[in-house]
């Protein structure tokens, strides 16, 4: 009985040693455009926004006066979705509605955003890019090839070769990449860090 417990000990010390391999990590931050992004916005229309002199002014109008406004723009108002529980969250402590939009036009979300009516807010207007199976493959590939490189470089500093990957792990999870849009921003882009674990030979 010693006899195979002392055997199964030294296979497990084995086995944990042959797990114990020097590696090089490295992590390799790539860019990509999504070329067909959709965009979501989000605005609210309250007689928050719309109270000056303590006159107070009737949410209806602000809401029918933003609604024409939308039709005048191309944008039809049963496209945007009504959001009470979200404008109640606001915390506003006036009557109104938060509205959210989705579309996979970026001139009709920036004809959404340039409406200004009487009580209107805009919350928040982004981007949602997707990575497809495809493109994913071939970006992780780049970043392979990108880290081996250097990998190579440092290896050969200390006399070393670079083997095969042991591991490789990135920050994107296969959905939705929602970014807001900015001045200086790129649509569409996705920033994926690639980290990638390098077997280091003698």
């Amino acid at each position: 009985m010693r006899t195979i417990l002392l055997f199964i000990s030294l296979m497990a010390c084995a086995s944990m040693t042959a797990q114990e391999r020097n590696s090089i990590h490295l992590i390799e931050r790539m860019r990509y455009v999504d070329p067909n992004p959709s965009f979501k916005a989000s605005v609210v229309v309250s007689s928050y926004y719309a109270n000056y002199n303590n006159n107070s002014v009737n949410t209806a109008e602000l809401i029918s006066q933003f609604e024409e406004k939308l039709i005048k723009n191309d944008i039809n108002p049963e496209d945007l979705e009504k959001d009470e529980t979200g404008y109640i969250s606001l915390a506003l402590g006036k009557e109104g509605m938060l509205y959210h939009y989705k579309t996979t036009s970026q001139k009709k979300l920036f004809k959404l955003i340039s409406i200004n009516t009487l009580g209107s807010s805009r919350l928040n207007y982004d981007y949602i890019a997707k990575l497809s199976p495809t493109a994913e493959g071939n970006l992780i590939k780049k970043a392979v090839e990108k880290a081996r490189i250097r990998a190579q470089e440092m290896a050969s500093t200390f006399d070393k070769k670079v083997g095969g990957v042991i591991k490789l792990q990135t920050n994107y999870d296969g959905g939705d990449w929602i970014r807001g849009i900015f001045r200086d921003t790129v649509i569409g882009e996705m920033v994926i860090d690639v980290q990638v674990d390098f077997e280091l030979l003698e």
